[in-house]
């Protein structure tokens, strides 16, 4: 048996989670910009996280319309998966 969340607590993390990457995507943008005093492995790093957050943030998603929307879990899980491994992917290649 799966535990289950309500509607309001899958709403509240993920908007906490689109704060943080929002934030992460204003610092990987300023560090592109002028990387002086910082180490290239800093930028990898912060656009390592930006993808690791997004493919949580998707993995949320999912679960959410699984549990509370099948029908359009239905519709859009094959997208919603691919785009949430390749996310992962890239996340964990960019620490590298």
């Amino acid at each position: 048996m799966r535990n289950k969340i309500d509607k309001e607590t899958y709403d509240w993390l993920f908007k906490i989670i689109g704060f943080f990457a929002i934030l992460l995507t204003i610092v990987t943008l300023l560090l592109s910009i002028d990387l002086k005093g910082f180490s290239p492995k800093t930028l990898n790093f912060s656009s390592s996280l930006l993808f690791l957050i997004v493919a949580v943030g998707l993995w949320i998603r999912i679960e959410y319309l699984k549990l509370y929307n099948i029908q359009s879990y239905k519709n859009k899980r094959i997208p919603l998966w691919l785009t949430a491994s390749i996310a992962f992917i890239v996340g964990i290649f960019r620490l590298f």
